[in-house]
């Protein structure tokens, strides 16, 4: 799952990510990623101390430099990405031996960084003047945390990624982002993310599956995974209630089906968050060589990458014709193009999706081998579609 979150209060994000006492000392440990660091002179990697990220969350680097034209005093200071894994990931990362703990969390944050690419090539700053499309810049700051533990105390490994509002433009000045491009290409972003989580899995050698939904997964038993999804079911819990009881609250009706999870998401935290339990201790010594059995019971070798990969109008182009007509728009045929080329990145796919759309949209070439196969058709009949698929042809 992907999901952005806009943060405006700086104090309660640094309070949130560097000194929570519900945390623990390696989720309190940032480190920062992005291909805008080099431009705000920051090594990329760096921990994040409370002193630099409240400067960047103000709009101002770690070395006095302003990161934008206009600080106003409720600016959007961050965006708050959190990415996470299917439950079955979870579960394998922090329950079972620590070697393997290890490989899963190396393959996950290799697929982050991935992940952060895909985000940059989305990353526009705003108009310059009203009106007109906000330009690319394909930089951005991020702040990576690791958690390990949901609301619910549940095993929940996620990360978040702290996406400052600065990029670095082509004159060599700082800009506020324009978020519009992110937000609509999380579906993209998931596919993308999962597609390399699952390559990264396969080669660091786990059985894992994707689904036809583009999730990756482990073989980990699903009932073991509701067992410890206490905040999927405490939502489908109220949702069955408040269906039941026929009140539903009427700021609710007009939401979409993400923000109406949020608010269910929301109400049904625990007030206070219970203690978080020793992820080791969840499971005896048969049962986690069971589980291991079951993620290492056949070593896959990695997907094959393609040698070539087609350019990003023929990958559009392609999703394009494979698609149903009633689904034929610009964000399907983007989530497509991700799902059949992942290493592509999902703003050069969104841009050639824009251009090929604006374009009178031509259908593909058939090759005149399907007329001679068709005997139904006379030879005169034949001559003619032959000359009408001739490229000669589709060029007045």
């Amino acid at each position: 799952m992907i999901k952005l979150q806009v943060r405006h209060d700086v104090a309660a994000a640094v309070s949130y990510f560097l000194e929570d006492a519900a945390l623990s000392k390696e989720e309190r440990t940032g480190v920062w990623v992005g291909s805008g660091c080099a431009h705000a002179r920051i090594p990329e990697g760096t921990l994040i101390s409370a002193t630099d990220l409240t400067s960047m969350l103000s709009g101002r680097s770690p070395r006095g430099e302003r990161l934008g034209e206009i600080l106003k005093p409720n600016r959007r200071a961050a965006w708050d990405c959190i990415v996470t894994p299917d439950k079955s990931i979870s579960l394998a990362a922090l329950c079972l031996s620590k070697a393997i703990s290890e490989r899963i969390k190396a393959a996950f944050k290799a697929a982050l960084a991935q992940l952060l690419h895909h985000m940059e090539s989305l990353a526009y700053r705003q108009a310059p003047t009203p009106g007109n499309p906000p330009l690319p810049t394909n930089n951005l700051i991020a702040g990576q945390f690791l958690h390990q533990a949901s609301r619910h105390a549940d095993p929940h490994l996620h990360a978040h990624l702290l996406i400052i509002n600065a990029t670095h433009c082509e004159d060599l000045r700082w800009r506020a982002i324009e978020p519009a491009p992110l937000y609509r290409s999380q579906t993209s972003l998931r596919i993308a993310f999962n597609n390399h989580l699952h390559r990264e899995l396969m080669a660091r050698g786990f059985a894992s599956s994707l689904s036809a939904k583009n999730i990756a997964s482990l073989p980990v038993p699903k009932a073991l995974c509701d067992i410890y999804s206490k905040a999927h079911n405490a939502i489908i819990g109220m949702a069955s209630r408040i269906l039941d009881s026929g009140v539903v609250d009427a700021r609710w009706q007009g939401l979409s089906h993400s923000a109406l999870v949020d608010r269910l998401n929301d109400r049904s935290r625990p007030k206070q968050r219970p203690a978080k339990p020793d992820w080791e201790s969840l499971f005896n010594q048969d049962q986690k060589t069971h589980l291991e059995g079951l993620i290492l019971a056949r070593r896959p070798s990695p997907p094959k990458r393609p040698k070539t990969v087609p350019t990003p109008s023929t990958l559009i182009r392609r999703a394009w014709f494979s698609l149903m007509t009633d689904e034929r728009n610009v964000r399907r045929c983007v989530e497509k193009a991700v799902s059949n080329a992942p290493d592509v990145p999902v703003g050069t796919l969104a841009r050639a999706a824009m251009n090929f759309r604006s374009r009178p949209v031509v259908p593909p070439f058939v090759p005149t081998t399907r007329v001679k196969r068709n005997h139904l058709l006379s030879r005169r009949s034949a001559l003619l579609m032959r000359k009408k698929q001739s490229p000669h042809f589709l060029r007045r």
